[in-house]
């Protein structure tokens, strides 16, 4: 935080105590620290060449993901579970190699996101460029699914599935799932919000981490993809309250006309 003037318009150089911690981080960012580190790419298997020169659009990483919590799960009418108050169950992440800026596609049930892959492509791909390519791993809903598979070869792109047991070749899709889970178990505690509002929490931390300073550039993400410098002008305390002027007209001169939340 005591950098991010230097990345974001509008935020003020901040000079906090050193000592101090937010409490909903304290509570929501514990966990159990690794045993080891993750073993080496497995020699001629799609190792990634980090290094290697990219520009936006070339290269992607997909990862599907899921969020649930104990307090809330209810099943809609074609009797599917849904974990979210607007009716969502998991998430498809996608990571540019380039800048590191990530875009999430909230879904409702694990079938394979061709929809979604052909318009993300259409819009966001780069087909001046070649060597194209998306990297997921082996599940059915993604590499695994023909109809998946056809949409990325339709918009030139070859799909690099990781070896088996090999989660750490799509490290650049998989991190973001332990990161924004973090953050969304932040941003719903901090707002003392339920489990069942970590879909508008998930898209709300995205926005976040898209423009924060990334170790792996000298900019933002946002920055990076777009070439603009972003702002912290219009940002708000996620979970503040709010309260709006009700639509259509008042019934009397004297009525309260708006609502809270």
């Amino acid at each position: 935080m005591s950098e991010l003037h230097k990345y974001l318009d509008d935020v003020p150089p901040l000079k906090g105590n050193q000592f101090y911690k937010c409490a909903s981080c304290m509570h929501a960012k514990s966990k159990q620290r690794s045993y080891s580190t993750p073993s080496t790419a497995i020699k001629g298997v799609h190792q990634d060449t980090t290094s290697e020169t990219t520009v936006p659009g070339q290269n992607f990483y997909m990862d599907f993901g899921f969020m649930r919590g104990s307090g809330y799960c209810s099943k809609d009418e074609e009797g599917r579970t849904i974990t979210s108050i607007d009716g969502y169950r998991s998430y498809l992440i996608v990571l540019d190699k380039a800048t590191r800026y990530l875009w999430v596609f909230l879904t409702k049930t694990k079938a394979p996101p061709t929809n979604i892959l052909e318009m993300f492509l259409k819009e966001d791909g780069n087909p001046t460029v070649t060597r194209r390519t998306i990297r997921t791993d082996e599940e059915s809903e993604l590499w695994a699914s023909h109809a998946f598979k056809t949409a990325a070869l339709d918009a030139g792109y070859l799909l690099e599935p990781t070896a088996s047991g090999a989660p750490f070749q799509n490290g650049l899709g998989e991190r973001p799932n332990q990161t924004l889970g973090t953050m969304v178990r932040c941003l719903l505690h901090s707002a003392n919000l339920g489990p069942e509002f970590w879909s508008y929490a998930l898209v709300h931390a995205v926005y976040l981490k898209n423009r924060l300073p990334h170790a792996a550039l000298t900019t933002t993400p946002y920055e990076a993809y777009t070439r603009k410098r972003p702002s912290a002008r219009h940002l708000r305390v996620f979970g503040c309250p709010v309260i709006a002027k009700n639509p259509g007209k008042r019934p009397a001169k004297l009525d309260i006309h708006t609502s809270a939340g």
